[in-house]
């Protein structure tokens, strides 16, 4: 049977806030937060990814173990361009009934 790898994430330390959202959304409790910043256990991460769609920052990315120069593949673009596209739906939304009041 070949090997199969795990993805597993990687935290960007640079645009970390240590907000903690990533936290409550690992099943597997993989992520820890030291000196203010994300730190992901690879023996614990099963590559669900739910840290990743939780970010604020877009801290944390997907390692990508094929991919060994660091640039995005296209999908990896268009998931977060989404993720993205979509955060910024949610802050129109709160900042629409923030004026609201």
């Amino acid at each position: 049977m070949a090997d199969v790898k795990r993805k597993t994430m990687h935290v960007n330390s640079a645009l970390c806030a240590g907000c903690g959202l990533c936290l409550n959304s690992c099943p597997k409790n993989a992520i820890s937060i030291h000196l203010n910043k994300a730190r992901i256990d690879d023996s614990r991460c099963i590559g669900c990814q739910n840290c990743v769609n939780v970010c604020p920052l877009n801290a944390i990315t997907p390692n990508d173990s094929d991919d060994s120069s660091g640039t995005w593949k296209v999908k990896d673009l268009r998931n977060r361009i989404e993720r993205i596209r979509e955060k910024i739906s949610q802050l129109s939304r709160s900042v629409e009934k923030l004026k609201t009041r």
